[in-house]
């Protein structure tokens, strides 16, 4: 997989705040970078799909994150979908640009929810 095709892909189509299509862009984005990736419905269950196309874990102690890395984070109290984002190399990116910190927002830095890490 060319991570460096699905975060110029990723880059190019995010806006400045979400549009509720994480999962989506983040499916484009891999597809765009040459993967085959059977895409879930909701974020919260990318995991499966990205380990199918040699993404590994990585272990949250002592995280440093790396370009074309992914975080799937579960949902906030009272959500179905959970995030999706990818590592550009400077900030967590998914349908928009988010921040150098892991969690993208509101309910999902209240909760801290728990997220899981994959590296290509």
């Amino acid at each position: 997989m060319d991570i460096d095709k699905a975060v110029k892909l990723l880059n190019a189509r995010a806006h400045p705040s979400s549009h509720k299509r994480c999962a989506h862009y983040i499916g484009r984005a891999l597809e765009a970078g040459g993967a085959i990736i059977a895409k879930p419905r909701y974020a919260k269950d990318y995991g499966p799909a990205l380990l199918s196309i040699g993404f590994r874990a990585v272990p949250k102690t002592g995280y440093l994150p790396q370009k074309g890395d992914v975080i799937v984070l579960d949902p906030p109290q009272g959500k179905i979908a959970g995030h999706i984002q990818m590592f550009n190399g400077d900030i967590w990116v998914s349908d928009f640009n988010q921040h150098a910190e892991i969690y993208p927002g509101g309910a999902y830095r209240r909760e801290q929810v728990d997220y899981r890490i994959y590296r290509p």
